[in-house]
């Protein structure tokens, strides 16, 4: 089953590796620079979490930023494949990065219609989505579905500081053009300013009072 799921992932990777090794060539000024202010004090540090949090909007940066840097990403594509994290510490983490992404519930509610294959993932694991991966396992039903975007609609709603700084982030990187909207990030973060790392650019932020 690992193997035969290592060979859908490259399936259907090889259409777009090229773009996916641009973007990640294109990273690697990030991940040099992030490498760089990880050796200055960072008061969102603990001894607890020594990693500095990254939230990245571009998805690929975001899955390699912990290979080309200290840092970690608050949400990846494959943390499923990371040691360590809970399914429910996953999806609030997915649901987070959607929040600061801009993402609404009705913009969820569609992605999960379509069958969305990255979103779908990271709500119900791959063992659901994939059919035949697991034997026996059934069609994901509506009302499963439903619950999913129900429940991010409530976590919008009821966002709070203390989600925010669980986990703390310490920097944003996206695109230096075009800039994402970032008001949902913006509402409990202040950025400072910001430095450009090849296409990217980098803000340090801090948790509002």
């Amino acid at each position: 089953l690992a193997f035969g799921w290592g060979v859908i992932e490259a399936t259907g990777a090889t259409k777009r590796d090229v773009t996916l090794a641009r973007v990640r060539e294109d990273a690697m000024p990030v991940g040099m620079r992030l490498t760089e202010l990880s050796s200055q004090s960072n008061p969102n540090l603990s001894p607890a979490d020594p990693r500095p949090v990254v939230f990245s909007s571009t998805l690929p940066v975001a899955d390699c930023l912990p290979t080309n840097s200290p840092a970690a990403s608050l949400w990846a594509l494959h943390m499923d494949a990371f040691p360590g994290a809970t399914q429910q510490e996953r999806k609030e983490r997915f649901y987070q990065y959607m929040y600061y992404s801009g993402i609404s519930d009705k913009d969820l509610e569609r992605a999960i219609l379509e069958g969305r294959f990255a979103i779908m993932v990271a709500l119900f694991g791959v063992e659901r989505v994939i059919p035949g991966l697991v034997p026996g396992e059934k069609p994901i039903p509506f009302e499963d579905m439903r619950r999913e975007w129900l429940g991010y609609s409530q976590y919008v709603a009821f966002f709070t500081r203390e989600r925010a700084a669980h986990p703390t982030l310490s920097y944003v990187v996206v695109p230096t053009e075009p800039a994402p909207d970032l008001k949902n990030l913006d509402r409990w973060y202040e950025r400072g300013p910001g430095e450009q790392a090849g296409l990217f650019t980098i803000y340090p932020v801090k948790l509002r009072p």
